[in-house]
């Protein structure tokens, strides 16, 4: 019994869990990673347009202050030609200062974009790293759980089989027991009841036979049986009629199936009104 248990349990198992299993599984992990590639998409269109926004707006904004000050050092410079040397060496001096940040500038944000791309793709492995253990480790939690489940249902199912098995001959008892006082029963109430008929019937007969009014009259036509009671069942298949329906009763209650004229079979009873 154990064994044809666990062997519908191994199969359930192998064909229903295990498939059912793989494909969640395989739909968890599809829109798992379909989620992931839309992130990373998103994320790099995102962070890379808004770095090349900022890079030119930047430039632009550079651009046009690089421009406004060489229009200011133009002016700078026309006024040196027209008012002295003092004032256009200072204005060149700040004119070589400005290009020189606009310059370094320049190749700071060159650089943070170049390590932004160098260092993309370590980002992308430890995503995927990431996100790999997570799945794998969400994979063996799950897989474990459902083995737990499973063991779990099969104790319990091993239990009540124990048990069972344990309290068989008790089972058994009990139901012989049950048995026998049904049955004991039912013969106390069946005694009971037939000696409540026979001492009432014999206590009718006495009554009769104390009656003062029929001690003087004799009995014609009455039952041979109890010489009181006039007859009215005809015996068959012979068709005598000498009893009365108390003592066809008490010939049937006593199995006794011979009738007491001709001593012939009995096969039925015939009530007759007279």
């Amino acid at each position: 019994m154990l064994y044809t248990l666990l062997v519908v349990v191994e199969f359930v198992d192998e064909f229903l869990l295990r498939p059912l299993a793989s494909v969640i599984d395989a739909v968890i992990t599809s829109v798992y990673y379909f989620l992931w590639g839309s992130y990373f998409v998103g994320y790099c269109l995102v962070e890379g347009s808004s770095r090349a926004w900022n890079l030119v707006r930047w430039m632009a904004s550079e651009i046009h202050r690089g421009y406004d000050e060489l229009c200011l050092i133009t002016l700078d410079v026309t006024d040196y030609f027209y008012g002295g040397t003092k004032g256009g060496l200072k204005s060149a001096r700040d004119f070589g200062q400005s290009l020189v940040m606009i310059l370094c500038n320049l190749l700071i944000e060159l650089g943070n974009i170049t390590l932004w791309v160098l260092l993309l793709l370590p980002r992308i492995v430890l995503c995927i790293v990431d996100y790999t253990l997570d799945f794998v480790l969400n994979c063996i939690v799950a897989r474990g759980l459902s083995l737990l489940n499973s063991a779990f249902r099969l104790s319990i199912g091993l239990s009540l089989l124990l048990i069972l098995y344990m309290f068989r001959r008790y089972v058994y008892l009990l139901l012989i027991y049950l048995l026998q006082q049904a049955r004991t029963e039912i013969s106390i109430k069946t005694q009971r009841v037939y000696l409540w008929t026979d001492q009432q019937l014999k206590r009718f007969m006495q009554n009769i036979r104390n009656d003062p009014g029929n001690a003087g009259s004799p009995n014609r036509g009455g039952c041979v049986v109890c010489m009181e009671r006039s007859r009215n069942i005809v015996i068959m298949p012979c068709r005598h009629l000498c009893l009365c329906k108390e003592c066809s009763q008490q010939l049937l209650l006593h199995l006794e199936n011979r009738c007491p004229v001709c001593r012939n079979d009995i096969i039925s009873f015939l009530p007759v009104y007279i």
